[in-house]
């Protein structure tokens, strides 16, 4: 994220409201109506043609019932999901679960070298 331009920072935060509001399964219309502006607003966020105020992306957090920075971390959280599955996609069986149980072993490593 560094050295952002104001388009493609715009471009960042409209992709990261979109990411949430698809996977909570929440229409356009229905955030617009919540946080009080036009379905075309939400649309120009989303796809960076419009900045915004920082109010009205802390109405989309709570509309969200997320924090600011859950609002702008998830798509970190959310790569690794994408790509985890990605990878899965395919995988036979027995591929997917030797992947498993790497993750399984690593995660306790990471868990153990954290303490």
């Amino acid at each position: 994220m560094e050295n952002m331009n104001k388009d493609d920072l715009n471009l960042w935060i409209g992709s990261q409201i979109r990411r949430e509001r698809m996977r909570l399964r929440i229409t356009q219309e229905s955030l617009a109506e919540t946080i009080g502006v036009s379905r075309n607003h939400i649309s120009m966020l989303e796809t960076g043609r419009k900045a915004t105020r920082i109010e009205t992306i802390y109405h989309i957090a709570c509309a969200f019932n997320i924090s600011l920075s859950e609002l702008f971390l998830a798509n970190e959280h959310a790569s690794a999901q994408e790509l985890i599955s990605h990878v899965f996609c395919d995988c036979s069986d027995s591929e997917a679960n030797a992947l498993t149980e790497i993750i399984r072993v690593v995660k306790t490593q990471i868990v153990t070298l954290s303490r």
